[in-house]
């Protein structure tokens, strides 16, 4: 406010005010509190109720609860104005979280087995310290594709990353995969996939097996030539019978232009030529009519 009182303007001030504190914390040598730490909800200590700074139970302390009942939560909630409602809010939203998870049907914890409510339905543990007591009681194992030990996030990893999970996932494939005897080589193998016919790609491109193709596709029907009506070309002026419908020129030289007559160019014939070189050497308007017109 000092710089706003000298009559300058607010965001030179606000820009000003922050060099001056950002110097002085680096002389000293401290760190600067971010807009959650500097607010008063975070210095308020974790073992009272926000609301009405009465004793939370070490259960609900656990759990990361900070109102002392339901009926705090909703004074709390109902006491901020409507501009400071927002997610940004960290009170609103610790206030509407444990309202929904006062109101959320009881369920059991996976590690200790006490019942407790949340408003997510994903969440496993009633508190922070069952959920790492859950991740350090699984043991170490093998991951089956590259023999390392590896410490597994949930009891139903088995390898120790997506690259080896794959590898494991095609080598069980291939494992439980069919017999099945090779259409040329007539060994037996097992597929790596359904409707694998050939055992190797040299099967697979073999002459035989490109021949039976080769025949098979002269085999099929071919559709019948369907007869146009000719029809005469817009650049070279001939006339053409098409071979599907929509062509419009006759050849790919008249669609691109390439044979298309040139304007303004006069074709010199025999007589004409003749005419050129006739007496009198001097061209005269009836010279000029008579030779080229």
């Amino acid at each position: 406010m000092y710089f706003v009182s000298k009559g300058h303007g607010w965001h030179p001030s606000d820009k000003e005010a922050d060099v001056c504190l950002s110097a002085a914390f680096q002389h000293l040598g401290l760190k600067r509190p971010t807009w959650l730490e500097g607010q008063w909800a975070y210095t308020a200590p974790h073992e009272n109720c926000l609301r009405c700074n009465a004793e939370i139970d070490e259960e609900d302390q656990a759990r990361g609860l900070r109102f002392c009942s339901d009926m705090c939560a909703q004074a709390a909630r109902a006491h901020r104005d409507r501009g400071e409602r927002s997610w940004n809010d960290w009170v609103f939203r610790k206030a509407w979280q444990e309202i929904k998870s006062r109101n959320a049907p009881p369920r059991p914890c996976e590690q200790c087995g006490k019942t407790f409510r949340e408003y997510d339905k994903t969440r496993r543990f009633c508190s922070v310290a069952c959920k790492n007591e859950a991740i350090t009681v699984l043991p170490d194992i093998e991951c089956p594709s590259c023999q390392k030990m590896f410490h597994p996030t949930n009891a139903a990893q088995k390898c120790c990353s997506l690259k080896c999970a794959g590898l494991n996932r095609n080598r069980e494939y291939r494992a439980n995969a069919p017999e099945t005897s090779c259409a040329v080589c007539h060994s037996i193998f097992r597929t790596t996939k359904p409707g694998q016919v050939y055992c190797s790609t040299a099967c697979r491109r073999s002459p035989e097996v490109r021949r039976a193709t080769y025949l098979a596709s002269k085999a099929q029907p071919r559709v019948a030539r369907i007869d146009l009506p000719e029809q005469v070309c817009p650049c070279c002026e001939s006339a053409f019978r098409p071979h599907r419908k929509g062509v419009t020129y006759c050849s790919v030289d008249c669609r691109e232009g390439k044979r298309r007559p040139v304007a303004n160019v006069i074709y010199l014939t025999p007589e004409m030529f003749d005419r050129m070189f006739d007496r009198p050497r001097v061209i005269t308007a009836e010279v000029f009519d008579r030779m080229f017109g």
